[in-house]
């Protein structure tokens, strides 16, 4: 092409072959990645480029027909030139990014013959790239709208196209995945088929494993020659790629190349030694973020310590470590020495010869002959609690923006003090609530043969604040009930950005209803998802409690009822007991201590939710806003994308930053992109449930001194019950432990982390890993639960147990074996899962 004017040949476009199309600034990265494939000998199509300077002078609805006339006839003739069937395919200057693929937000069109196609599809093209969803998706990114060429190639007439990676996008690992269907791969990529798969572990594989896909597409021998190809590619690019291609006439053809963005990195691990190091599954189902293992976990440590000392439990503490992120614990014995536990009688003499053992022994006996653990348990709502909600209050009226780096850096402290206190408080408290659950059984079974799961049956329903954010919803709810035109703009909110649904209540004068979900967020949503103050909290996705109230408003749900529903399960349960002793013939004295057992454990029953509400969930929800805090000044700094990155920073990092040490960090943003690169790794390759030797039997103490049994032992009976150790799946059926009775039959709803809230139906069967507190915001309209980990102590099942949801805890697989909208049927007293064919027509609680 020849031109005479320096500026219009800007305007102008150009082949493939020229060099101009190696320049990304001019074709877009796509066109000039293919261009350099295409010099290098890779078979890529031919084609021509409109180029940047081009596209960037047509206005949001120019005809592309008043392109200049040269442009147009280097366009026509193109068609012509390649061979009559093109596809037009949008090159953007910001895409195929090792950070950002663009992946999916601009648009390409194939089987295009004409001039009037031709001007549609680069019409189509151009405004791909000014579209609201490449917008907001260069928004999440903090990167500006991308400039964009448009690309004419050649169609290739294909037998067999697909998709190649050459390492595995969700694990890392160093294999070629191969997707393939017959035909263009634009079905593919559209999602609209299932396509035949097959991985390559390594280049010399002479035999691919061919691994789903409803038919047989290709060959091994094409197989091979595609991971070839892509790995030669992936060289020529210098980083793993994902490579569209297509094959034709026996050779393959490459449509494109770009990197595979966001591919897990295998961390350097610090695995501990020494002992044995059990992975806690119950409470962490995937890694935590570095905020949560550097700034909120260390005091755990020195609280279990302390609580050791205060009782005389038989170890001397425990150390956590976090290699990868996942929690691994590791009880320390008395004195240090590892091994199996001794004998039971030698146990008994041990207790009572070894002055270590023996002075354990001695502040045991202290423990019961004071009465310590009912006067620990009078001291959270005298005294800690008050003391906790007070500065919970001060924290949360504190304006973090207006505060200066200094200020927010003593803010931070004032969080980390308050969460350090907590976990010393809800420790302290543990072991009386563990002892007086562990006296209710033990009675309820000696003098009545009661199974566990009756004697807890008789303290459900009385932990209040695990039913709080339930019964202010439904307050709120019977609020927007009395005027119909405020109970439509609740049930019309799906889809409507919460601000506005707020607004419109304000405007029908429904400022009662709007105040009480702002608070509600502001209180009850300051608590993160899960123990991590890296994860979000419930305020950051108002759009699921607002879901929540509406179905409460259209199930027309209301308060009445609610306040005398304590004295009724009271009175229920008390009834039962006196039933169940009358018809043992029970003497007075068992009577008593029948009666004396539920009420101490009435009393313990609602402090290890209520003081958790206090002492861990919203400490750790103020941690998460002084970080998005920092967070935020570093987002607008240009350090990081968003301000939620600075969860992936380390505690000394945070405050380097605070404290002006920032140039000393480096590249923020490429630190937080490898610890999320590593983070995925380790969700793909978790670790065992044990480091070093496998755990021992825990003692036997049937010969240990009274109060060793009533304080170490009900501590060994509560640890097996939350903590139930690594578990084998029942291949026959879903099984798990009792959690909570009644029987449900409804849906599936596999829900693996708070981004799965929002599908969750009233009346669903929740599947899940397990549940921290907060999801209890789930409980209100659920049908049932199931879990993959806990116990019949866990939250999950405590928390179901408040709701009356049946549940059944520690299926270990129950994610995996069930399926999104099967219906099974829920027996949580008996523990099992049963599965329904589709065509049973079961349904209902």
């Amino acid at each position: 092409m020849t031109t005479t004017d320096d500026a219009t040949m800007t305007d102008l476009p150009f082949s493939l072959d020229d060099d101009a199309a190696t320049d990304p600034s001019r074709a877009g990265r796509k066109a000039a990645t293919l261009a350099r494939l295409r010099r290098a000998g890779h078979e890529v199509p031919g084609g021509v480029v409109l180029p940047v300077a081009a596209t960037a002078a047509m206005g949001e609805d120019d005809d592309p027909e008043l392109l200049p006339d040269a442009t147009r006839e280097i366009l026509t003739h193109a068609i012509a030139a390649l061979g009559g069937t093109v596809a037009v395919r949008s090159s953007a200057v910001a895409e195929d990014l090792p950070g950002a693929s663009w992946a999916g937000q601009y648009d390409s069109v194939l089987g295009v013959r004409t001039p009037s196609e031709l001007w549609a599809a680069v019409r189509r093209c151009v405004a791909s790239a000014r579209s609201l969803r490449a917008s907001a998706y260069a928004q999440r990114r903090g990167c500006a709208p991308s400039a964009i060429a448009v690309l004419v190639q050649r169609q290739v007439d294909a037998d067999v196209a697909g998709v190649a990676f050459t390492a595995n996008p969700v694990t890392g690992d160093d294999e070629v995945l191969v997707s393939a269907v017959t035909g263009l791969a634009d079905r593919l990529v559209a999602g609209e088929v299932t396509p035949e798969d097959w991985t390559v572990a390594d280049a010399g594989d002479r035999d691919p494993r061919r691994t789903g896909g409803p038919e047989a597409v290709l060959t091994t021998s094409q197989v091979a020659a595609v991971a070839a190809e892509a790995r030669r590619l992936a060289a020529a690019i210098g980083t793993p790629a994902d490579v569209e291609w297509a094959i034709a006439d026996g050779r393959v053809h490459v449509l494109q190349a770009r990197p595979i963005t966001a591919l897990p990195v295998a961390p350097i691990l610090d695995l501990p030694t020494g002992g044995t190091w059990e992975k806690d599954a119950s409470h962490h189902t995937e890694p935590l973020s570095p905020v949560g293992t550097t700034l909120y976990f260390p005091p755990l440590g020195g609280a279990v310590c302390e609580m050791a000392r205060t009782y005389g439990l038989l170890i001397d503490g425990m150390e956590q470590r976090f290699p990868g992120g996942e929690s691994y614990s590791r009880i320390l014995p008395p004195g240090g020495k590892d091994g199996p536990a001794p004998p039971w009688w030698l146990m008994g003499i041990l207790l009572r010869v070894v002055p270590p053992l023996r002075a354990k022994a001695q502040v045991a006996r202290s423990v019961i002959a004071d009465d310590l653990p009912q006067r620990t348990l009078d001291r959270w709502p005298r005294e800690w609690r008050p003391d906790l909600e007070r500065r919970i209050a001060e924290l949360r009226g504190v304006d973090l923006e207006a505060l200066d780096d200094r200020g927010l850096d003593a803010h931070l402290d004032r969080v980390c003090a308050l969460s350090a206190d907590g976990q010393r408080i809800h420790f302290l408290l543990f072991v009386p609530y563990v002892m007086a659950l562990h006296d209710l059984v033990t009675a309820t079974a000696d003098l009545l043969g009661w199974s566990e799961a009756q004697a807890l049956d008789l303290v459900g329903g009385l932990s209040t604040t695990s039913s709080a954010p339930d019964r202010d919803l439904r307050r709120i709810a019977a609020l927007a009930q009395r005027d119909p035109a405020v109970a439509r703009i609740v049930a019309d909110s799906a889809g409507t950005p919460p601000a506005d649904v707020l607004a419109a209540l304000r405007g029908a004068g429904a400022a009662e209803v709007a105040d009480g979900l702002t608070e509600h967020l502001a209180y009850y949503g300051c608590r993160t998802t899960g123990y991590d103050p890296g994860q979000p909290s419930l305020a950051e996705r108002p759009e699921l409690v607002l879901g929540i109230l509406r179905d409460l408003v259209a199930a027309e749900a209301t308060t009445e009822g609610l306040a005398d529903d304590l004295a009724r399960r009271r009175a229920e349960a008390d009834e039962r007991l006196e039933s169940a002793a009358s018809e043992r013939g029970l003497d007075e004295p068992d009577r008593r201590r029948l009666h004396r057992a539920l009420e101490r454990a009435r009393e313990a029953w609602p402090v290890r939710e209520d003081n958790l509400f206090f002492t861990d969930s919203m400490p750790c929800g103020l941690m998460r806003l002084a970080v998005l805090e920092i967070g935020r000044r570093l987002a607008d700094s240009g350090d990081i994308v968003r301000r939620e990155d600075a969860c992936w920073l380390e505690a000394d990092e945070l405050r380097a930053v605070l404290r002006g040490g920032r140039e000393g960090l480096g590249d923020l943003g490429a630190l937080v992109a490898r610890r999320r690169a590593e983070h995925a790794w380790v969700i793909a390759h978790p670790g065992p449930a044990v480091i070093g030797r496998p755990a021992s039997d825990p003692p036997d103490l049937r010969a240990a001194p009274e109060a060793v049994q009533r304080t170490t032992g009900a501590m060994l009976w509560m640890i097996e019950r939350e903590y139930p150790g690594e578990r084998v799946a029942d291949t026959t059926a879903v099984r798990g432990t009792p959690g909570s009775p009644g029987r449900h039959t409804g849906p599936v709803r596999i829900v693996r982390s708070e981004d799965d809230f929002a599908a969750v139906q009233s009346g669903d069967v929740v599947v899940c890993p397990i549940t921290s507190p907060v999801w209890s915001v789930l409980f209100s309209r659920i049908g049932a639960l199931v879990t993959d980990a806990g116990g019949s102590l866990s939250h999950a099942a405590i928390v179901a147990r408040e709701h009356d949801v049946p549940a059944v805890l520690g299926t270990v697989d129950g994610t995996s074996r069930l399926r999104d909208g099967e219906i099974v049927t829920v027996d949580g007293g008996a523990g099992t899962v049963e599965e329904h064919d589709a065509g049973d027509g079961v349904m209902g609680g």
